[in-house]
């Protein structure tokens, strides 16, 4: 990863765009999509700061956060196993070996 904004803007390119009224009807609903997108973006930046720029105190935090969502969407995926483009398309149980390696899209 080299760049934590290139891999949420590709990311993002399957999700409503930032301010479209699809994003603000999820944010302000809290729909499915609201609450998968919040989870990739936590995934990205414990990426980020566990591989490319190390800090325990952000790699936890973020850490802890994608976990406590997980949990409620029913997800186990582990930081680095996915390339740029992971887009997931509806919630519960999803379990990803951590040794795994999918490349892009």
């Amino acid at each position: 990863m080299v760049n934590l904004k290139e891999y949420i803007h590709a990311d993002r390119m399957d999700y409503y765009p930032f301010l479209s009224k699809g994003f603000l009807m999820d944010y302000l609903l809290k729909t499915e999509q609201f609450w998968l997108r919040k989870f990739v973006k936590n995934l990205r930046k414990e990426e980020y700061y566990t591989f490319y720029k190390p800090n325990k105190l952000l790699k936890y935090y973020y850490q802890r956060k994608k976990n406590i969502l997980g949990r409620k969407l029913g997800f186990f995926i582990a930081a680095g196993c996915f390339d740029q483009g992971l887009r997931i398309y509806h919630y519960g149980s999803i379990i990803i070996n951590p040794k795994a390696k999918v490349g892009k899209n």
